[in-house]
Parts: C-alpha cells; sequence; structure tokens
C-alpha cells in the first residue's frame, strides 16, 4: 500500500532467527560433516591471521584458504586469563553458538569477568569465534573426546545433545588439570556481575562443589548470601553452573563422574546427579547414600570424601527466580548469572527472554530498521488479598490469571491487526500474570510450593502467545488485501534499550479514539482525523484524535499521511479499531491469531480427577463476538468459557482415582432449623443441578435454593443416571459417596437429611446436608496406636486398632471410613496386606489435605479415639489375574495411591509374576514407603521411580516412552494390570495398555 513501509522479507526473516555471523567462508573448511581440517588437531599455539575487536570482518581467499581460527589449549593460555587462579569455563559447538554465542561474549564482558575461556567443539565455531575477535578461546582438544558427531540442530533427550552435555565435562577436566579452580558455565547463561568475590569466599570453607539445582526459591533469609541452606542429597542437581576448587580428589572425582558416560543413564547432569547423590535420585536401592551434614553440604554417594554444596537461586538464578518470583529482590541477594532455563521449551523463548532483559545481542539493523505499532492495555483489578490465599483456592486464582490474560490478549488482537494494516512491527506490551506456567502443576498459582513470587508479574512472553511461531512472522497467506504484509515483533524493552536511536523514539504518534460517537456516514480521511495536537501525552511527538471506531481500510487511509512517523502508539486499541471490512479477512485473522495464542498449564492431578476439569487452559485472543472462529480442543485443554463454575467445594483425598472425597461443603444455610429433608427431583435443561422441593419452611426452601449453584453436568435424565459426584456439586456431601442404591422409602429418589454442626462462636448457623445411599454405617470405635510422617509433606503412616473389624478384611484393595468426633467420614484404602496383623491393627497411608477428615487424622496423636466402619469395597479383583494366563502384571500408583498396591505385593498373591511397578510422586522425598523398595525389588519388583520434578514427565509418559515398546502385541493377553491413583493417570495408563491389545478385563482398578 502506498506511504506505508514495507520491509524486504529476507532481512527480516534474519532479524528472528539465531543471530548468523557465519559466511560460507566458515564453513569451506569442512569439506564433509564430520571431517575437521588439520588446524584443528594442532597442539601448538597458532593463531591465523590474528583480528583486532574493531575488525570484525571475515577473511578469506579462495575454498581453502587459510581463515582466523582459535587456537590449541595450553597450560600458558589458561594462566594468561586465570585471575585468583580461577578460570571460567564454557563449551559449546555450532548450533549453540550461533543461537547464543555473540551475547555470551557480550554480556560476560558488560560484567567486568576478565577470566574467561569458551572452547569450541568444532571449527566452524572456531573460526566464528576468530571473526568476533575473541581470542579467549581454545580448540577442544579431540583426543580427550568420545563423541565427535554433528547434527543440524538440538533435540532436547536427543543423542547428540546427550553426547555433546558429557563432551563438556571432558574438556572441563582438561582445563582443571592444570592446576586452576574451575567455573563452568553453559552458554544460554547470561552473567550479571562477576561471581568471584562470591568463589573466593567459598575457599575458606570445606565444600568441594558449589553447584546450581532446579530450584526456584531459596531457604536462606534476606541478606544471607552464604551456601543454599536448603542443600540436600534429595534436590535435583543443574550442571549448567558450577564452581570446582582444586583438591587432591578432583581429578578423582573427574575420573568417577565420566566412567558414568559409558553406562548410557542419559547427559552429563544424569551422571553428576547419580554420582553425588546416589540413592536419593531414582530411589535405586543398589546404590549408595549421600551422607547429609549440618553445614549446608553433603558428602557424595560415589566419592564419600568430595563435600556438594549448592548455589543459591536467588544469586545464581533461572527464568522462574528471574522472571516470576524475582528473587534477589525479594531477598535482597546480589544477581550473579541467569540460567534461562524454567522459562519455556524453544530455543525462542530464552531469546526472547533475553531481549526482554535487554541481554541478547541483535546485529544494529534490528534497532534501527523497523517502523512501530505500540500499544497499552486495561488491566483488571485483582481480587483483594489474591496473593495469600493458600493451596485450597488455586482453581479460584487459575480463573482470574485466565480471566486476566485474556482480557489483554483481546486488546493486543486489535495492535496486531493495525500492524497488520500498517505493515509495521508490533511493540509487544508488558503483559501481566497472575499466575505461573509450567508443565506439571502448580500450588497457589507458584511451582513446587515456592512462597515468594507475587502477582502480578510482568509475563515471560511464552506464557501467553506463542514465540517460535511469532518470531517467525505474523501474516494472511494467499490474502489478496494483505498481500506481503508481514508483522514481526519487538520485546516489551525495546524502545527502554540504549541501542535504539533517539531519533527513532522521539518519532512519535499517538492516535487517540474519540470519546464521543463517530459522526454517521461514511468519512473521508480528513474527517476521520477530528483534531491534532503538535504534542502527544509523552511531550514529544504528536497526537491525533479519530472517529473511532476505524475500519481496517479507514485507519490505513489515516495512518498513510504518516508513513514517516516511527512509532504509532494506541492507548487503547481495542477502541480505536473495529476489524476487517471483509468477512474472509477478518475470519483467516481470527485463525491465525488463535494460533499463536498459547495455553496456561497445569492444574493438580486430583483437581482434575475430583472436579472432572483438564490440565490445561486454552487462552482466547479473539473477542467474545468472534468465538465462533475458536478451533474445537483435544482432551488436554479446554477453554475457560466452556468450563463448568466452581462448585465451592475444596479438593481432598481419594481412593484410588474414584470416589472422590470433597473438602469444605458448601452449606444450605438455614437458621435455627435442625431438621431440613431436600429431595432433588430433577435435572434440568441447562444441565444444572436444582433443588426440586424443600420441607422446613419458605424460609428454608428459598435460602437453601439460592444457596444451590448451577454446576455445569452432563445432561441427565433419570435418577439412575444422577451420580454422587453431581448431588455433592450441588450442595452440600462432604465425603466420598458409595454407588448409589435404590432408596427403602422411596422408589424415585434418594433421600437426604441434615444434622446440626457444632455452632461456633461468632458463626451463623447452618446444616450440612448429608446423602444415605441405602441403609446407614455403623461406625464402631476404635484407636491410633501411632502416626508417623511417611515422606515429606503431609503424608502419614497410621496404625489403627480396629478390632474384630479387621476380620472383614480379605482382598487387598478394600477400605474403610474413618471419623474423628463429629467430623464428616472419610474413605481411606487399606496399606497393610490382609492378615498381615493378627492383633486387629491396619495400616493407612493418609495425605493430610486441609480442612478435611485427613488432616485431622494426621494431627491426631497416638491413643486417639476415632470412629470405623466395617472393611468396604471389593478391592482389586485378583481372581481375573491366573498365572495360567497372566504371566506378567504391570502396576501403576502415583502419591497415595500406593497404599492398596504396597497391599498386593505384601500379600504375595502375585508371587511368581513378571512384575514391574510405575510410582510416580513429586520426587524422593515426597516418596512414601522408600524404605520398602529394596524388599519389593527383592521380591521380584521391578521398580521405575518417576518424579513429576524432574523433566520425566507423568507416570504415563514414562511408560509410554519406556516402557510400552517392551510389551509385544501377540504376548499383550498375558499381560495385566493394576492401577490406583489420579484419575488423568489411571486414564492414561488404560488408554495405552487397550490400544496395545492387553483385554480390558485385565485391567483392575480397587472399586
Amino acid at each position: 500500500m502506498p506511504g506505508l513501509h514495507l520491509f524486504p522479507f529476507s532481512f527480516s526473516v534474519m532479524l528472528h532467527f539465531c543471530v548468523m555471523i557465519f559466511s560460507a567462508v566458515l564453513f569451506a573448511s569442512a569439506q564433509s560433516r564430520h571431517v575437521h581440517p588439520a588446524w584443528f588437531f594442532n597442539t601448538q599455539s597458532e593463531w591465523h591471521l590474528p583480528f583486532s575487536q574493531s575488525n570484525r570482518a571475515l577473511l578469506s581467499e579462495v575454498a581453502g584458504a587459510k581463515t582466523a581460527h582459535c587456537g590449541p589449549l595450553t597450560r600458558k593460555l589458561v594462566q594468561g586469563v586465570a585471575r585468583e587462579n580461577t578460570v571460567l569455563v564454557t563449551v559449546v559447538d555450532k548450533i549453540i553458538w550461533k543461537c547464543f554465542g555473540p551475547s555470551y561474549v557480550e554480556n560476560i564482558q558488560a560484567a567486568n569477568i576478565s577470566y574467561w575461556l569458551i572452547a569450541a567443539l568444532d571449527p566452524e565455531t572456531s573460526m566464528a569465534l576468530a571473526s568476533m575477535g575473541v581470542k579467549q578461546c581454545f580448540n577442544a582438544p579431540q583426543d580427550r573426546l568420545k563423541y565427535k558427531g554433528s547434527d543440524t540442530k538440538y533435540q532436547w533427550g536427543g543423542h547428540h545433545w546427550s553426547m555433546t552435555t558429557w563432551n563438556k565435562v571432558h574438556i572441563m577436566k582438561s582445563v582443571y588439570e592444570m592446576g586452576v579452580h574451575v567455573v563452568h558455565s553453559d552458554m544460554d547463561v547470561v552473567w550479571f556481575n562477576d561471581p568471584l568475590p562470591y568463589f573466593k569466599s567459598l575457599l575458606e570453607k570445606p565444600v568441594h562443589i558449589v553447584i546450581a539445582t532446579d530450584a526456584v526459591t531459596s531457604e536462606n533469609p534476606k541478606g544471607d548470601t552464604g551456601l543454599e541452606a536448603l542443600t540436600s542429597p534429595h534436590a535435583n542437581i543443574n550442571t549448567g553452573i558450577y564452581f570446582m576448587r582444586q583438591w587432591p580428589g578432583g581429578l578423582e572425582f573427574f575420573n568417577i563422574w565420566l566412567s558414568w558416560q559409558d553406562k548410557r543413564i542419559g547427559h552429563d547432569q544424569d551422571g553428576f546427579n547419580f554420582v553425588s547423590r546416589g540413592y536419593y535420585f531414582h530411589g535405586d536401592a543398589d546404590m549408595p547414600l549421600a551422607t547429609q551434614t549440618q553445614d549446608r553440604m553433603f558428602y557424595c554417594a560415589y566419592s564419600n570424601t568430595t563435600a556438594v554444596s549448592f548455589l543459591p537461586a536467588s544469586m545464581f538464578g533461572n527464568t522462574y527466580t528471574y522472571v516470576n518470583a524475582r528473587l534477589w529482590e525479594k531477598l535482597d541477594h546480589p544477581l550473579y548469572e541467569v540460567h534461562w532455563v524454567w522459562g519455556g521449551s524453544t530455543m525462542e523463548s530464552k531469546r526472547q527472554n533475553m531481549r526482554d532483559a535487554m541481554k541478547f545481542h541483535d546485529e544494529p539493523e534490528y534497532y534501527t530498521s523497523p517502523y512501530l505499532i505500540t500499544f497499552a492495555l486495561e488491566q483488571l483489578k485483582m481480587p483483594e488479598g489474591f496473593n495469600s490465599w493458600e493451596v485450597p483456592r488455586t482453581e479460584e486464582m487459575i480463573r482470574f490469571h485466565v480471566t486476566a490474560a485474556n482480557h489483554q490478549l483481546q486488546q493486543a488482537y486489535y495492535a496486531f491487526a493495525a500492524a497488520l494494516i500498517t505493515n509495521r512491527t508490533l511493540v509487544m506490551p508488558r503483559f501481566l500474570c497472575y499466575c505461573s506456567k509450567n508443565w506439571y502443576q502448580t500450588q497457589s498459582c507458584r511451582i513446587n510450593d515456592e512462597k515468594l513470587a507475587t502477582f502480578p508479574f510482568v509475563c515471560a512472553l511464552s506464557h501467553v502467545l506463542r514465540v517460535k511461531k511469532l518470531q517467525q512472522g505474523f501474516e494472511l497467506p494467499a490474502n489478496t488485501d494483505y498481500s506481503g504484509h508481514k508483522v514481526f515483533i519487538r520485546e516489551y524493552s525495546f524502545l527502554e534499550n540504549p541501542k535504539v536511536p533517539d531519533e527513532i523514539k522521539r518519532s512519535y504518534l499517538e492516535v487517540v479514539p474519540s470519546a464521543v460517537p463517530r459522526p454517521p456516514g461514511q468519512l473521508t480521511a480528513d474527517q476521520l482525523v477530528l483534531s491534532t495536537d503538535d504534542t502527544s501525552s509523552r511531550g514529544y511527538g504528536r497526537r491525533i484524535t479519530v472517529a473511532a471506531p476505524l475500519s481496517d481500510w479507514e485507519f490505513h487511509k489515516v495512518l498513510e499521511r504518516y508513513g514517516d512517523v516511527r512509532v504509532v502508539h494506541l492507548p487503547q486499541p481495542s477502541r480505536t479499531l473495529s476489524g476487517f471490512s471483509k468477512p474472509e479477512t477478518a475470519k483467516q485473522f481470527d485463525v491465525e491469531i488463535q494460533r499463536r495464542v498459547t495455553y496456561w498449564c497445569c492444574r493438580s492431578p486430583p483437581v482434575m480427577a475430583t472436579k472432572n476439569l483438564t490440565e490445561g487452559v486454552q487462552l482466547v485472543g479473539l473477542p467474545q463476538n468472534r468465538w465462533e472462529n475458536l478451533p474445537l480442543l483435544g482432551k488436554r485443554y479446554s477453554y475457560l468459557h466452556q468450563t463448568p463454575p466452581l462448585s465451592g467445594t475444596n479438593v481432598g483425598a481419594s481412593v484410588g482415582m474414584g470416589l472422590p472425597l470433597l473438602g469444605e461443603p458448601k452449606r444450605c444455610t438455614v437458621e435455627r432449623q435442625a431438621d431440613v429433608k431436600l429431595t432433588i427431583g430433577a435435572i434440568m435443561q441447562n444441565s444444572t443441578l436444582r433443588a426440586k422441593s424443600f420441607s422446613g419452611g419458605p424460609a428454608v426452601a428459598g435460602r437453601a435454593a439460592r444457596q444451590t449453584s448451577a454446576v455445569a453436568r452432563p445432561r441427565l435424565q433419570t435418577w439412575s443416571a444422577v451420580s454422587p459426584n453431581a448431588v455433592a456439586a450441588a450442595c452440600t456431601v462432604t465425603g466420598a459417596i458409595p454407588p448409589p442404591r435404590r432408596s427403602t422409602t422411596s422408589s424415585r429418589a434418594p433421600a437426604f437429611s441434615a444434622a446440626q454442626p457444632p455452632r461456633h462462636p461468632g458463626r451463623r448457623s447452618s446444616v450440612k446436608v448429608h446423602a444415605n445411599w441405602g441403609a446407614p454405617v455403623e461406625f464402631k470405635p476404635a484407636k491410633i496406636v501411632s502416626n508417623t510422617s511417611a515422606a515429606a509433606g503431609p503424608l502419614h503412616k497410621l496404625v489403627i486398632d480396629v478390632g474384630p473389624l479387621a476380620a472383614g478384611y480379605a482382598v487387598p484393595g478394600q477400605f474403610i471410613q474413618i471419623k474423628v468426633g463429629d467430623s464428616k467420614p472419610g474413605f481411606f484404602a487399606i496399606a497393610s496386606a490382609p492378615g498381615a496383623h493378627s492383633d486387629g491393627l491396619l495400616e493407612f497411608l493418609i495425605k493430610g489435605a486441609p480442612g478435611t477428615t485427613a488432616e485431622l487424622l494426621c494431627n491426631a496423636g497416638d491413643g486417639t479415639e476415632v470412629a470405623v466402619s466395617p472393611v468396604m469395597g471389593k478391592g482389586f479383583p485378583l481372581d481375573r489375574l491366573p498365572a495360567s494366563n497372566t504371566t506378567a502384571v504391570l502396576m501403576f500408583a502415583t502419591g497415595s495411591g500406593i497404599s492398596p498396591i504396597r497391599a498386593v505385593i505384601d500379600s504375595g498373591t502375585l508371587a511368581g509374576r513378571d512384575i514391574t511397578l510405575y510410582y510416580g510422586t513429586r520426587n524422593t522425598d515426597s516418596t512414601a514407603y522408600r524404605e520398602l523398595l529394596p524388599d519389593w525389588q527383592a521380591k521380584g519388583v521391578k521398580v521405575v521411580q518417576v518424579f513429576s520434578e524432574s523433566k520425566q514427565g507423568y507416570v504415563h509418559d514414562v511408560f509410554e516412552r519406556e516402557g510400552l515398546s517392551k510389551l509385544p502385541a501377540d504376548a499383550a493377553s498375558a499381560v495385566g494390570a493394576l492401577l490406583c491413583g489420579h484419575k488423568g493417570m489411571c486414564q492414561a495408563i488404560t488408554s495405552l495398555l487397550t490400544a496395545k491389545g492387553v483385554p480390558p478385563e485385565k485391567i483392575l482398578l480397587n472399586f
């Protein structure tokens, strides 16, 4: 379109891929993929055609000519850069160098760090370093490496990626052999300050290695800049950053670490975790234990004279601690570096976060070439006390976050339209987040239950938009109106960056929508501009008021007369633009925008199971009147506007994956009414559950009816289809309910009765309505014999004397109901095997969810009197797995779902089979029955532990990746399975097994 600025496509694409400072000459010397030139193997220090910092141009003659490159690793080089006998080393190949190399060099120099070296793993990187004028580099000694392969890209967990991480360890050992302390740094790290004073202070301590972790918080109090107080062999270690001092056992430690490469256990980080943590890494009973001390360190499992401690995540951070928690500010700690993990799954996400922080190296044209659109966001008001909401209110927090994110994205919708219409580059705003995004569950919208993040925080762009797609450019393919228009983005800090010339920043036009309705009829370009001011709200540039809302062609007509302005700002984009004139263009725009909108994740599996919710929520970038163009979603995500409203209940414990225990019930308030009967008689046309008739007076009925929420449910037509969960959601069922049986008092509906709860001073009287499905349960007195912690968190092992009732326990997987005082009953699977105790004792593994009977039990002391039901349920129908045709049994458990699985194993019912247990918990520390794992393995049970805090994924992820292929399709009928735990896991495993050919009747649940 005339008067608008179009950028050459090739240049724009170049700006949004990894920085490419290579030219063909850099690759000419490597004539085949894995054959390096002779100079790369030189052992003598040699520089060809040395470069000065001021001359960054590449020198070349014909193909095969000498080109500047790094020299070999020599003692002279190492000692020449060392400071305080310390060298910071980074090992890199051409793939990572392309993406992060120039930024790394620029930032380490800006941090005034002088004692650094970069090891080039291939000739291309060696020459690229030299082309930048970098002389603090060396060619990786090839005789020290076991892997010399290459690839065109990194894939996390792939062969090239994994083997290259081991190459780093070989190189670090080579430098360490020269008698210096070494600091290792990955290249996707930004150094903010010189860490040498900190590392030097550690030489006075007995610790040998200080290393980063995957932690997102620090237990060090404000102002405490010492070693991490949370140092423990239970925590996951990250080898991206570590300091290793010189000590007599140092080389031997390297040898032990490197010996794990041949064991094919994964990458170098896995090796370090095995060597240092031993058993505590994966719970392998054959491994030795690390030894914890009282002075913030532990001694390694496989090198028990090597002392390891952790770098505080506040000072040696990651994307979460830097972006979400701003941890160093909260604790008043110095910030030394940020490793850009925990912030998105792609290289593009890392680069975007670095650009936000103004720490990514882009070529000058990135800052000087674009013509820009900027825009402001209107924000929703955060609920009162939001930052102090506890875990039971996580779902409310999630929903507010998604609402707020959608509100912002639907304003950005119009800004993207403006950028497309004018073919300008769009500067992202500071999107605000009220909940962290992760690949596993959050607690109070924070990761791993950390407490220091406050809301809102400025989002990493990957929290709201798909960065990789955005960096490739936004366009409408084959659209005739906007052919050749392509929108690229800039980071929110772009105009704050000193690299952007002031003349661009001050070439500014503010486009403001009129506060009065626009004149009727079709308007000319002059009529569309209602007023012009020589000064904008910023004190420079110009300001125009337009007859908003403008169509796309009207907006184009207005802006084309300001084609020379570098920055066009929209304070209210959703009021300024109305959209596209042509319906087909508008629909195409909707589709392309929504493709670039990401999702929020993740809910906890118990919440998903008990509330029938998806793991994540797809964010929406389309205004509400455009929602008909939203795509259908898969099973993992849902739209917020299609999600059932909150029922006012919290999530409690569960028996297996089935019978949910709802937490604090919604109350049907009845003033001074001790006897209210409620009959639920209809499922309404709009799929909501409502009370049909009440007794107890009009006021009672009206008040109770008003407090019965409309909860979206699948449409039900008969009472036989009314689930206990539906009744519970409607009002008042406070515990798991047995399957409904026909009432003895009515053939049409189950009866409900209400009991007055204990009154609390200053609290309004209320009743809790409880469902009686069939005959009431008779509770008998029992006593807690012992109550001990079973694992980190609210997991407790209780032994209860139930007396003669224990005789009713015959099948692993059965359960009983337990009450404490007047509490509502909780349902708990029995963890001990039938007959394990002859004196009336039963064991339980109980998670003390807040506000539930489980919490009361976990807080109860030895000797506490409780009330228990008879043993209930059918347990696991193990008779479906006869030894004659079931030779292999797979067991799957998550969290406290291990209880009935333990009962099966200890019962010996399946002895002699090929048994594999997949056991999922948060981490080693939160794993119950760790002490029993060696005994189970001795009984022939292969145990595969899965930790959700690691990058393994969930139980079903690990089984699909590692176990499913081991099941031959032609023998699947000889396989059985037992499942207990999160509903999502059970459903996923069932789908995988049945698809493989395992008979459905051999997939057993304990209810």
